[in-house]
C-alpha cells in the first residue's frame, strides 16, 4: 500500500481511463447539444460557455496525476538505490571470515536505515492471518496461508491448518517487504561473535531474500524492454540463475 501523496502505476492508468471517460461523455453530450438545440437556446449557449472547463478541469487533474507519478518515482528511485549498496554490502560480508566491528556496524545501521526510509513510501499491508496455539509449548502461531504445513519456532512441532480445531482469523498490518527485516534479523544474530558461523549458507539466503526485495520494489517502475539486447552465449548455470 502507498502513502497517499504518491502515484501508484494503476492509480495513474485509473486517472487516465476516468479522463478519457469524462471527454467522451462530454463529446457525446456535445452532439445531442447540437442535433437538438440551436445558438439560439440557452442550453446550446451554457454547454459551449462551459466548454473551456470541461476541457481544462480533467486536463489539470491529468497534469497532477502525472506529477504525483514522477515525484513518487524519484522518490523510490533513490531509496532503491540506497538499498542497492545496503545489500550488496550485506552478502559481502559474507565473504569475510574475520570482519571488523565496524564493518559490521555499518552494515547493521545501513538496513535500519533502509527499512525506515521505505516507510516513508510504502504503508503497513493488512494482511489476513491465521492464528492457533502450539500444543505443547502454547505459543501463539500466525500462519499467512491454509495450505502449508507449520513449524512452531520453540518446539518444532508441525501442523496443517486445515486439520486444526481452534484457530482464529485475524487482520494485521505488516510491512510490506518483510524480505529485507529478515535480512538484519540474520545480522542481529551476530551481534556477539561478528561472524557467520556458516557463511555460504547464510549467504545463499541473504541472495535469495534479495531476490525477493529486488522484485517487489521493480514491480513499481515503469520499465520497457531495450530495443536490442546484447548477451553472450548462455551456460545451463546461467539459465537456472534467470529462472530464479
Amino acid at each position: 500500500m502507498i502513502k497517499g501523496d504518491c502515484m501508484r502505476r494503476k492509480d495513474l492508468r485509473r486517472l487516465v481511463y476516468f479522463v478519457i471517460l469524462i471527454y467522451i461523455i462530454a463529446t457525446i453530450f456535445g452532439f445531442f447539444i447540437i442535433l437538438n438545440f440551436n445558438d439560439e437556446d440557452f442550453t446550446f449557449r451554457l454547454f459551449f460557455t462551459l466548454i473551456p472547463f470541461i476541457l481544462a478541469i480533467p486536463a489539470a487533474y491529468l497534469s497532477w496525476g502525472f506529477q504525483r507519478r514522477m515525484s513518487y518515482i524519484r522518490a523510490l528511485r533513490s531509496i532503491y538505490i540506497e538499498i542497492v549498496k545496503t545489500i550488496s554490502n550485506s552478502i559481502e560480508y559474507t565473504f569475510f571470515e574475520k570482519p571488523q566491528e565496524d564493518k559490521f556496524y555499518k552494515v547493521l545501521i545501513s538496513l535500519e536505515s533502509s527499512i525506515d526510509h521505505l516507510r516513508m513510501i510504502f504503508k503497513n499491508k493488512k494482511v489476513k492471518f491465521y492464528k492457533f496455539k502450539c500444543e505443547n509449548c502454547q505459543k501463539e502461531i500466525y500462519s499467512k496461508t491454509s495450505y502449508k504445513e507449520i513449524e512452531c519456532e520453540i518446539c518444532e512441532k508441525k501442523y496443517i491448518i486445515k486439520e486444526i480445531k481452534k484457530i482464529e482469523k485475524v487482520n494485521l498490518f505488516i510491512y510490506p517487504i518483510e524480505s529485507i527485516k529478515e535480512i538484519y534479523k540474520e545480522f542481529d544474530r551476530i551481534r556477539v561473535d561478528k561472524i557467520f558461523n556458516e557463511r555460504e549458507i547464510v549467504r545463499k539466503k541473504l541472495v535469495t531474500l534479495w531476490k525477493r526485495v529486488r522484485a517487489t520494489i521493480l514491480e513499481e517502475f515503469d520499465r520497457v524492454i531495450p530495443t536490442k539486447i546484447e548477451t553472450l552465449a548462455l551456460t545451463e548455470k546461467d539459465i537456472a540463475f534467470i529462472k530464479k
